[in-house]
């Protein structure tokens, strides 16, 4: 994963099956609740004072007050609208993430044996997942609280740790891996408690690279890339 390799414990390994048709509602119960909280985290990164912020905070923070100011604009809140406010929120978030590394480190080994065409098709579908599931928690933002640790640099990579106040007073620790290109910071990775989210959609491919193809690989992207509520054709 390049510098400032996360520490991942033993929790880590455990699987988001997200992508199988095995899953069990238990499983995806927590694999939402770790979503939220991933999600959570990065639009309240900057709700708390009292931050250490450094250059890649700043270049978040910025990004990340756009995000909170069409969260609280009314006129965004209209359900003739929602299609436009999902829109923006969309392309805001394209000021925090680079979906290109994230789908990449995401396929690891197996992104060296693809094409540039195949390349690019895979970015698409896995950024569609991700977007759906970012702009789909986003919105049950409801003020929880973030305290900043440190934030560390070595060279173009950092890492901002974070502990978010959940209503109950518990406290759950958000990592954020960042890359610098091209003068801007952007996340890569998020981890929460000891948990990657790239690692555990790098485990669930590799576990289908394992027994299948690339072309299923593909095949359940896509089906992904329907909303829950849309009723199959």
């Amino acid at each position: 994963m390049g510098r400032l390799q996360f520490r991942n414990a033993q929790a880590g390994e455990r699987r988001m099956n997200w992508l199988t048709k095995t899953i069990s509602m238990r499983q995806l119960r927590y694999v939402m609740t770790v979503l939220k909280i991933m999600v959570l985290g990065s639009v309240m990164l900057f709700i708390a004072g009292d931050v250490c912020a450094g250059l890649a905070t700043d270049q978040l923070k910025a990004s990340i007050d756009k995000v909170l100011n069409v969260l609280n604009d009314k006129t965004f809140k209209a359900p003739a609208i929602k299609a436009r406010r999902r829109e923006v929120l969309m392309n805001l978030s394209n000021e925090v993430f680079d979906w290109n590394e994230m789908a990449k480190r995401s396929l690891g080994i197996y992104w060296k044996d693809r094409t540039p065409d195949e390349q690019k098709e895979f970015v698409k579908l896995f950024t569609v997942l991700l977007e759906n599931t970012y702009i789909d928690k986003i919105e049950s933002y409801s003020g929880e609280k973030i305290v900043y640790s440190k934030e560390a640099v070595e060279d173009q990579y950092a890492l901002v740790e974070t502990k978010i106040i959940t209503k109950q007073d518990t406290e759950v620790a958000v990592n954020y891996w960042m890359f610098n290109k091209s003068g801007r910071w952007f996340v890569y990775d998020i981890s929460v408690e000891g948990i990657s989210l790239v690692k555990n959609y790098r485990t669930q491919f590799n576990e289908i690279m394992a027994r299948s193809t690339y072309q299923e690989l593909l095949k359940k992207l896509k089906e992904k890339q329907v909303p829950a509520t849309t009723p199959a054709s």
